[in-house]
């Protein structure tokens, strides 16, 4: 399967016309209607009422963790940030992020976080893997199987499996999808993201 990439009138927006919708995302545009929380008077609030909303009545939510580590079991491994959407509405906040602690609230967000992997809504995670161990390592091995899960690459790799196209990395799929590479949005490093500036952890 070919896909043909045009640039577009605006340099940080592609055109993907052979998906047949003609998109044409702008990063303005997938960063609107994300509700970004860090710990702060009102955040736990606010964050549950987000989360409350999004889940109420999805078909599916996309889920996607940013760690410290690329697996769990490494000392002083720890869930930075946890990101959920509905397709309509989209949440991100830090969890265990070090220039961030939730502190007395930890505990409440933690279990906001099981409620999400426990509720019985398709999980949807772009090489899910990564948050089935994640999740099973840190939140419960019960959250692994509470319901199902759906990998995007998996069926990126399904609708084109060429080795070294870039049609199953997220940012490629992103590009096949929505004629925009959300992995250009963020110019955080991923081998120190505890480090990084949150608001671009958060995106």
């Amino acid at each position: 399967m070919k896909h043909r990439l045009t640039e577009a009138a605006d340099p940080g927006a592609l055109v993907a016309p052979s998906r047949g919708r003609g998109l044409k995302h702008t990063p303005q545009q997938a960063r609107d209607g994300v509700q970004r929380f860090v710990p702060g008077p009102g955040a736990l609030v606010g964050l549950t009422q987000a989360i409350e909303r999004i889940m109420s009545g999805a078909e599916a939510v996309g889920l996607d963790y940013e760690t410290t580590h690329l697996r769990p079991y490494f000392t002083g491994a720890a869930v930075l940030s946890v990101a959920i959407s509905n397709g309509t509405e989209s949440v991100a906040f830090t969890l265990d992020h070090p220039a961030y602690p939730w502190r007395g609230e930890r505990a409440a967000v933690f279990e906001l976080v099981r409620s999400i992997l426990l509720a019985n809504i398709p999980k949807v995670a772009h090489n899910a893997k990564f948050e089935l161990e994640w999740s099973g390592v840190m939140f419960g091995e019960d959250t692994v199987r509470a319901a199902r899960w759906e990998c995007s690459q998996a069926i990126a790799y399904v609708l084109d499996c060429r080795a070294g196209s870039g049609a199953q990395s997220l940012g490629g799929v992103a590009v096949q999808e929505f004629g925009l590479d959300i992995k250009q949005l963020s110019s955080v490093n991923i081998t120190s993201l505890a480090s990084g500036p949150v608001d671009q952890l958060l995106l």
